[in-house]
């Protein structure tokens, strides 16, 4: 499972394309006719959990190095506003 989640990242990494839905990911694998549709959903699935993609709301996915994704405690006030507190510290 690991080499494939690599592949992925290698595919997100140099597609052309700023981010991929998952017939494209699965196309771009090259892993022959039927493309082993539920392992490359469950690898997808398993990278999200661990913060190394993000699903968009559009249905695509990008590496979440390349979009404005914080990691950390969410702190919201009484007004309602929210703020991140990064574990190294800083808040966003």
């Amino acid at each position: 499972m690991e080499d494939l989640q690599q592949k992925i990242l290698d595919l997100l990494a140099n597609s052309k394309k700023s981010s991929l839905d998952t017939g494209a990911i699965v196309a771009g694998l090259h892993l022959g006719k039927g493309g082993n549709f539920a392992s490359v959903s469950t690898a997808l699935n398993q990278m999200e959990d661990q913060c190394q993609i993000v699903h968009n709301i559009n249905g695509t996915w990008d590496l979440a190095s390349v979009v404005n994704l914080y990691t950390g405690t969410l702190c919201v006030n009484t007004k309602g506003v929210g703020f991140v507190d990064k574990e190294d510290g800083t808040t966003v």
